[in-house]
């Protein structure tokens, strides 16, 4: 089995990051007064009033001031009274978020910089804001009550001990809340859909999927791949307007369960995006066995997360994540790729790498994911270019011939290369095969029983192997 960690440590990317925030200065009983008089706390005060900008944009977001002004720019009286604001503060508000390159103004009218309209206009498939709604909703009150957190280690949320009962507790939080979560996943999702060996697999699921947003764009880059996402059942009406709203429903779909009291679906890759961070050592370590023991011989994990670096000095990100979940959570905590690394490992992965993803977000898997040999689904999936359904008479996720199965078919991938480049064919057929009837059949030279729906065939004088996809 393969593990991918997506570590979060932007030293991984191959970039220059010598530079940091707050420089290191080094004061002893040799610093002279002028030496002490040259260290400025401009950057020190800088931090301290960092949170006025950041409730000049949450406050921003959750007014949709940005998305009214994807409509087109507008004076600031003509603004104010759509956002229905005071006109005490209304022209220093958005003259902030000017100043703060957001909005830009030329003769008193205001507009989206391209940055924002991009990403903040909840209308566009780029918007961020679901996940700053639920900063400034939910994290920005909790995190006020910090230093009583580090004092009792307990979480100050003000509506429930518990996070996921509060954003479960009715169908507009959880709402709400999902849409967060896929705000917060898209940017390493669309990395990870171009980062990871997905030719080499047929079927993902996501675990703690949320709306889908990760299986979504894995799945529009990759045709090949089908799956869907596993969550508590209330999710589902969530992930599956989602799903179909873009048009994927044939090739994913809903599993419903709790990863805490169940064991995990099957499929050949399985992704933990912003999940083990959410929970105590003991649970973090119970996931990792749950996916070992539920992935097949060749199945890869995923892990993304803004994990720490670790030397625990530069991933700022990484670690205020940690103290987020400090006073949001029972017991969760970020972690090192070190940590990760060596936890899955003793889960029973191995040849576990790290890989930088987006931003702070990184990932972890292991190598060869298939040592020179694949699945018969996936290897023809990414031959002919179509999906596979996901019924048992086609040996899907929940089928009877499972892909555990079919990659223990064992059919090489050189060997199948040199016949098709010899004539064999490597065909999709619509409609019913006229062979399913008969059932398995017997593998040239190797005798191997194949589920009904890969047969060989001998034409002439020569042994050519030809793969069909049947499909009711």
């Amino acid at each position: 089995m393969s593990t991918m960690l997506f570590d979060g440590n932007p030293l991984h990317d191959g970039r220059d990051h010598s530079a940091y925030p707050l420089p290191y200065v080094e004061c002893d009983a040799m610093t002279g007064p002028q030496q002490l008089a040259d260290i400025s706390a401009e950057d020190i005060m800088q931090f301290g009033l960092a949170f006025w900008a950041s409730k000049a944009l949450l406050s921003a977001v959750e007014l949709d001031l940005f998305t009214e002004l994807a409509a087109g720019p507008l004076d600031g009286e003509t603004l104010r009274a759509r956002l229905g604001l005071h006109p005490r503060g209304a022209r220093d508000f958005f003259d902030a978020l000017v100043a703060l390159g957001l909005l830009g103004r030329k003769a008193g009218v205001y507009s989206n910089t391209p940055t924002a309209d991009l990403h903040l206009d909840r209308n566009k498939p780029a918007y961020v804001g679901g996940w700053l709604h639920l900063l400034n909703t939910e994290h920005y009150p909790a995190w006020g009550s910090l230093t009583e957190a580090l004092r009792t280690g307990k979480p100050q949320d003000r509506i429930s001990d518990d996070l996921f009962d509060a954003a479960y507790s009715n169908p507009a939080s959880l709402a709400a809340y999902a849409r967060a979560m896929t705000s917060h996943s898209l940017p390493a999702a669309r990395v990870l859909a171009r980062r990871f060996p997905w030719a080499k697999y047929g079927t993902l699921i996501d675990i703690g999927t949320a709306e889908g947003g990760a299986p979504v764009e894995i799945s529009r880059v990759h045709p090949h791949i089908t799956g869907g996402g596993f969550d508590l059942p209330p999710v589902q009406p969530v992930f599956e307007v989602y799903v179909r709203e873009r048009g994927l429903d044939d090739r994913l779909r809903f599993y419903a369960g709790d990863f805490l009291e169940q064991p995990l679906p099957s499929a050949d890759v399985l992704v933990m995006g912003h999940i083990l961070h959410d929970w105590n050592l003991e649970v973090k370590r119970e996931l990792l066995a749950k996916a070992h023991a539920a992935l097949p011989s060749g199945g890869a994990l995923i892990i993304y997360d803004q994990m720490i670096d670790d030397e625990r000095r530069t991933n700022a990100a990484g670690l205020l994540m940690s103290l987020n979940m400090l006073v949001r959570t029972q017991g969760g905590f970020d972690y090192t790729g070190a940590d990760c690394t060596d936890w899955m490992r003793k889960a029973g992965f191995a040849e576990v790498r790290r890989a930088h993803l987006s931003g702070p977000h990184s990932m972890v898997e292991r190598g060869s994911p298939r040592d020179r040999r694949t699945s018969l689904v996936a290897y023809a999936r990414a031959m002919t270019g179509h999906s596979l359904p996901a019924t048992p008479h086609h040996g899907g996720i929940d089928g009877d011939h499972t892909r555990s199965q079919a990659n223990r078919l064992a059919l090489d991938r050189d060997r199948v290369s040199a016949r098709r480049r010899s004539g064999g064919s490597l065909d999709h057929v619509g409609g019913t095969c006229s062979n399913c009837a008969s059932g398995p059949v017997r593998a040239p030279r190797s005798g191997r029983s194949i589920p009904s729906e890969f047969h060989s065939f001998r034409r002439g004088r020569h042994r050519q192997l030809r793969l069909r996809l049947c499909r009711i």
